[in-house]
């Protein structure tokens, strides 16, 4: 009896990594921490992703203004309730070399910064996985809903909620993301 020839492998699958693109928006540094854990994660995880086959984009807004303390949560609600989309600062991605897309916002009065949102309206894909995450300092509110909502010809293969990434002890927010790392990583190989 001859030895089964083994099935080669399929990007995506177990031992094989999928070129993925972390597009995030952050005002104060949360979600941009937790895009770098992020892809941290996904280098060390058991889906045995390669940096190089991970890219991290900022999403920037033009002429944004900068604020702290109470009136950045003033500025913050006004934004979400105006209902104004943001210019964004160009960008020159091409969207088909992903197999996957993971997007990120801050949480504005229970909704995803305008900005991921003017992002996520444009965005040019469809059929793609992608996963969402978003981070708040308690409640998420609709926010993963709206994100969803603007994906919705695409598959969100994972979601999650940080609560407040810089406030959080290093090794378990970095745990926190390890596991919904590994979680995503199963969904997608379905």
């Amino acid at each position: 009896m001859t030895p089964a020839s083994p099935r080669p492998h399929r990007r995506g699958e177990a031992g094989f990594s999928m070129k993925t693109l972390i597009a995030y928006y952050s005002y104060d540094g949360n979600a941009a921490l937790a895009a770098d854990v992020i892809k941290q994660k996904l280098c060390a995880s058991s889906n045995a992703q390669k940096p190089e086959e991970t890219d991290v984009f900022r999403i920037e807004v033009e002429h944004e203004r900068r604020f702290k303390g109470f009136f950045k949560y003033l500025w913050g609600v006004k934004q979400i309730f105006s209902k104004k989309t943001p210019a964004l600062k160009p960008y020159a991605i091409d969207f088909d070399r992903y197999d996957l897309l993971i997007f990120g916002s801050p949480v504005w009065a229970s909704s995803p910064a305008p900005a991921i949102t003017a992002f996520l309206k444009r965005l040019p894909v469809a059929g793609k996985k992608t996963a969402i995450f978003c981070c708040c300092a308690g409640n998420k509110g609709q926010s993963l809903d709206t994100m969803k909502s603007c994906l919705s010809k695409n598959t969100v293969a994972g979601e999650i909620a940080f609560i407040n990434p810089l406030r959080q002890d290093k090794k378990e927010f970095a745990d926190a993301v390890g596991a919904w790392v590994e979680q995503l990583a199963g969904a997608v190989r379905r």
